[in-house]
């Protein structure tokens, strides 16, 4: 150009955002979830430090502090790369109360009431479709979205803005809406799009909760009030009641005041000789060793129920809950220094104790 070479590269930064040669912005996600995990790291410490007890308000300034960097300048990258971006959230809730590591996206997401990634990028993306249609004609953002309603509208959709959104609006049964190309029409509906969007995502996570046979026991909890949420705690106490509610029946691990206690259902219990699966939820309801504590703490339970809806019932009112905590603190005790009284002489109770510190975050 002008007797001047110009550079091919393969991506270009330019004011923050990462332009890919194959016009998707997969680098650019993956740039912005580097980001918001160094953001997550700061946000911990602080969570640590300052001792918040409320859930909402560590919601809160995750939202400010750690989604806000994810989602720099997502209304024009983030549309198609919402399945990258929701990694970043999930990562963090996991993090912050010590779950599992494959504890399911959907399971997150209800358990601590927040909505799909792709919630805040259409919100931000709804506002900037508005000040596009209320752009002059002949400024260069609105003749690029002119561009791209012209290639929707003959069917060439292939990394398209304007096709992502339509499709959203679609989705949220408001297409009719997008095909006024109306800003303050659509500026004034913007609440009844995001809504609507909502119950479509979180229909499928309470579905696919609902079914799962990696938490079984959170299926039967969906239809009970979640009070850990709005109840002031400390965090690690916060974090061991997440714990127990979104447990599976692969692998679980619960931590306690600095410890860390795992169950490994492909052995045996290590408390009682009925070679039953070393499962928490064989510790709480079954173990003939810990009867004793099971009659003192907890409550009286129907042989109608199954298991997991025995430990849903459990699991779901805080008096409830609080009587687990008092069984669970009492039934740690002897994994961590076995009684004598409850020693067996089966071999699979003389298993080795599966306990250590915990020295950082998962």
């Amino acid at each position: 150009m002008n007797s001047r070479v110009l550079e091919t590269v393969k991506s270009f930064a330019y004011l923050g955002v990462i332009f890919s040669s194959g016009g998707r912005f997969r680098d650019c996600a993956e740039d912005k979830l580097k980001k918001s995990n160094f953001a997550a790291f700061k946000i911990r410490s602080i969570f640590e430090n300052i001792g918040l007890t409320s859930s909402f308000s560590r919601s809160l300034l995750y939202e400010s502090s750690v989604l806000s960097v994810l989602l720099y300048g997502s209304e024009v990258w983030g549309l198609e790369v919402g399945d990258i971006l929701e990694k970043a959230q999930v990562r963090f809730f996991k993090n912050l109360y010590f779950l599992d590591k494959s504890t399911p996206g959907y399971v997150v997401r209800l358990e601590f009431s927040i909505d799909s990634v792709e919630i805040p990028i259409v919100s931000r993306a709804i506002n900037w479709l508005c000040k596009l249609l209320d752009m002059d004609e002949s400024r260069y953002p609105k003749i690029c979205y002119r561009r791209l309603l012209y290639l929707d509208s003959i069917g060439i959709c292939y990394q398209n803005w304007v096709s992502t959104m339509r499709a959203f609006f679609e989705r949220a049964g408001q297409i009719g809406l997008f095909h006024s190309q109306s800003a303050s029409l659509i500026r004034g509906s913007k609440e009844i799009i995001l809504n609507a969007l909502r119950l479509s995502f979180s229909r499928i996570d309470y579905d696919r909760a609902v079914k799962s046979s990696y938490c079984p026991v959170y299926g039967h909890l969906l239809g009970h009030d979640n009070w850990v949420l709005g109840a002031p705690m400390a965090l690690s106490r916060a974090r061991l009641l997440f714990q127990l509610r979104v447990q599976n029946t692969r692998s679980q691990t619960f931590y306690w005041k600095g410890r860390v206690q795992r169950f490994l259902p492909s052995r045996f219990c290590q408390l009682c000789s009925l070679q039953a699966p070393d499962s928490f939820t064989h510790l709480v309801l079954s173990c003939p060793n810990l009867t004793r504590g099971r009659l003192r703490f907890l409550p009286l339970l129907s042989d109608r129920h199954t298991e997991s809806e025995k430990m849903a019932i459990i699991l779901s009112t805080r008096e409830n809950l609080g009587m687990l905590l008092e069984f669970v603190e009492w039934a740690f005790s002897f994994r961590v220094s076995p009684d004598p009284r409850l020693e067996s002489s089966d071999h699979h109770a003389q298993l080795p104790i599966q306990f250590s510190f915990v020295f950082q975050f998962i």
